[in-house]
């Protein structure tokens, strides 16, 4: 294996094969905008995520922050403007209400331009820090995670984005990473490996200043658009879980390990229970691997890798965020020598984004899900530490 992924996977076929990668999603994307109403009159209307981020946020505007939450009242009013989408809520806490409360005042398209392009340049900024060279940025550009993401309209450059910072600020500027980390609590499942490395390795500063930060954005939300929303988004958890989670029209572009059992048909209380079994041993992993004296490019890679074990809540377009996990691992490999498999795993997670959206039409495409805990492996192998861990 390690001989074979060295010959195949060398840097001209990578190169070759980012190419294409990009060839393909600029191909889509302008055939997209082209057949659209963008351009003609009669073309289809483009609708993504972004048109629940803008009707929330206009729901806010006009005073009614906490019916964002009800999904009844939201599908009304996206409705209106795409007959098309079902399914859809407000699940945000309010902190992440409050932050894209400006977007309705802008047109719908004019919305997701600002969100999209605000935060594809924080990402991009971020990636540039963890690897330079016009490879890297090649490879950025053509990375199915970046693509997936903006097809969808979402966030995720958003959440990698803040991840990244934080992890790139623990060391130098320890409060500034915790406010990165408790602006993370805008999607709060994401977030929710960062206290066990600060414990780990005692970052009290740290670990306050995030505490502080996402105590006074939540309290200031809820000052703000009205302090029936903070119940009002925990009912809506409720409904989350109903809707995305135990429907028997699971969304097949779900990307946990609960999401996965489901998917070949394991029952709804089995799957939870493997889930769980999941998020333990990803806690376990961060905590043994930031308590160790392994290499930093190695934690945080470890640490975002593990977030995706953690919640049955996640999607392909969150795994913008995966980029920063491979992009440490590939810079350690690269200064430390590559080792048998290590190139063709970081492949695989590279092209996970793509083949979880490509499961809308293939169903339960190759599992896989399984690529999460096989890069998280890889990386504890390389830290030293045995794939069965202990709380020692």
């Amino acid at each position: 294996m390690g001989m074979r992924d060295d010959a195949l996977l060398t840097l001209p076929r990578l190169r070759a094969a980012a190419f294409l990668m990009l060839t393909f999603f600029l191909t889509f994307g302008l055939g997209l905008v082209w057949y659209s109403n963008l351009l003609h009159p009669q073309g289809y209307l483009i609708s993504t995520d972004q048109i629940v981020f803008w009707e929330a946020s206009r729901l806010a505007l006009e005073g009614h922050a906490a019916q964002a939450y009800d999904p009844k009242v939201l599908m009304s009013a996206v409705q209106e403007i795409d007959a098309k989408k079902h399914n859809f809520g407000w699940f945000y806490p309010p902190s992440f209400l409050l932050l894209i409360l400006p977007l309705g005042f802008f047109t719908y398209y004019q919305a997701a331009v600002i969100f999209m392009t605000t935060t594809l340049g924080m990402y991009v900024a971020v990636m540039q820090k963890l690897l330079r060279g016009k490879d890297a940025l090649f490879f950025l550009a053509s990375s199915p995670g970046l693509w997936i993401n903006l097809l969808f309209g979402q966030n995720g450059f958003l959440t990698a984005g803040l991840a990244g910072l934080a992890l790139l600020t623990l060391e130098q500027r320890p409060v500034a990473a915790g406010v990165f980390i408790g602006l993370l609590s805008l999607k709060p499942h994401l977030a929710l490996l960062f206290p066990v490395a600060l414990l780990a390795r005692k970052s009290w500063r740290t670990l306050l200043a995030a505490a502080l930060t996402a105590a006074i954005l939540l309290g200031v939300s809820a000052a703000a658009l009205g302090f029936d929303t903070i119940p009002a988004w925990w009912h809506s958890l409720r409904a989350a879980r109903s809707m995305h989670l135990e429907n028997h029209e699971l969304p097949t572009i779900m990307v946990s390990v609960f999401s996965m059992l489901r998917c070949i048909g394991v029952p709804v209380v089995p799957a939870y229970i493997v889930q769980a079994l999941a998020a333990v041993y990803a806690v376990l992993s961060v905590w043994k691997l930031w308590r160790s004296t392994a290499s930093p490019l190695l934690k945080n890679a470890a640490l975002v890798t593990a977030t995706f074990l953690v919640s049955p809540y996640l999607y392909c377009y969150d795994l913008a965020a995966l980029s920063l996990a491979i992009a440490w691992m590939a810079k350690f490999s690269m200064e430390a020598g590559w080792k048998p498999g290590e190139k063709a795993v970081l492949a695989l997670a590279w092209l996970m984004p793509l083949v979880s959206f490509l499961a809308i039409w293939v169903h339960c495409l190759a599992l896989v899900q399984l690529t999460i805990p096989l890069l998280l492996v890889m990386i504890l192998r390389r830290a030293g530490l045995n794939a069965a861990l202990r709380w020692r």
